[in-house]
């Protein structure tokens, strides 16, 4: 199975160069599901590119008969961000300007709440569009009282 390949513009540099992501799309001959994967969000994690380019090797020795649905594959999400890493690769994973590592900037519900059991007794019988709703009202409340 060949992919369909797009490129799509993100913003280009003094130098000329344009950022760009790639995106391989395979698509199956019968309708489904789609799934997406990426990889590079960070500069530094580059080895998530060599497992897409594997599987694009792999789904292109399929034929689309054996695949139900699209398969979207990004070898690159993040192309700024490859192109800062030095050092060793690590400054595509943290923020150039204040040095905060990306990975570790998570805002954590269990650290700021413990009333988690006493919200899921609150929340019984209710449906679950509603128990989400509440749940994103009540994190939002916690983020904004610190």
């Amino acid at each position: 199975m060949i992919p369909t390949i797009s490129t799509i513009p993100l913003f280009q540099l003094a130098s000329g160069d344009v950022h760009a992501l790639q995106v391989y799309k395979f698509v199956g001959a019968t309708s489904g599901k789609k799934v997406y994967i990426q990889s590079n969000l960070h500069g530094a994690e580059i080895v998530g590119n060599a497992v897409i380019y594997q599987i694009i090797d792999l789904f292109m020795t399929l034929d689309d008969i054996n695949l139900v649905g699209e398969v979207w594959l990004v070898p690159v999400c993040n192309p700024l961000a490859i192109n800062q890493r030095t050092h060793n690769f690590s400054t595509g994973r943290f923020n150039v300007y204040d040095g905060q590592d990306w990975n570790r900037i998570f805002w954590d519900y269990a650290n700021h709440n413990n009333d988690i059991e006493e919200f899921a007794h609150s929340q019984i019988g209710f449906d679950i569009n509603t128990i989400r709703y509440n749940f994103l009202q009540k994190i939002r409340r916690c983020i904004n009282t610190g």
